[in-house]
């Protein structure tokens, strides 16, 4: 009985071996899917350039703009531009009320 006990331990561990050694090559084939796709490889070099940036000291003389520098200058171009239109408003006002004066001035009986 201990040698029927004993072999067919041995078949089950052979099972489990060939089992496991298929489930390992049916990992790798989906792993080297992966790697052969184009987005994964992005990845990579993208995760590649983050750790280079973070290893290499921060270059002061970049002057390429930030999100908040430009969404601050944005805001205030957008601030500028309503300003500039009330000026604008304002000019246009001052000039009709200068030609009234002027038509006034010749013509003193002229009613705007």
């Amino acid at each position: 009985m201990g040698t029927l006990t004993k072999s067919t331990n041995q078949s089950v561990i052979q099972a489990e071996i060939q089992l496991i050694r298929s489930e390992l090559e049916k990992r790798e084939k989906d792993i080297s899917q992966l790697l052969a796709e184009p987005d994964m490889l992005d990845v990579e070099e993208e995760l590649r350039r983050l750790r280079k940036q973070l290893r290499e000291p921060r270059d002061f003389t970049d002057k390429s703009t930030s999100v908040h520098e430009f969404q601050t200058m944005k805001s205030k171009l957008e601030r500028s531009e309503i300003e500039l239109a009330d000026k604008a408003g304002e000019l246009q006002e001052t000039q009709l009320r200068l030609k009234v004066s002027i038509y006034t001035i010749i013509d003193p009986y002229f009613v705007a």
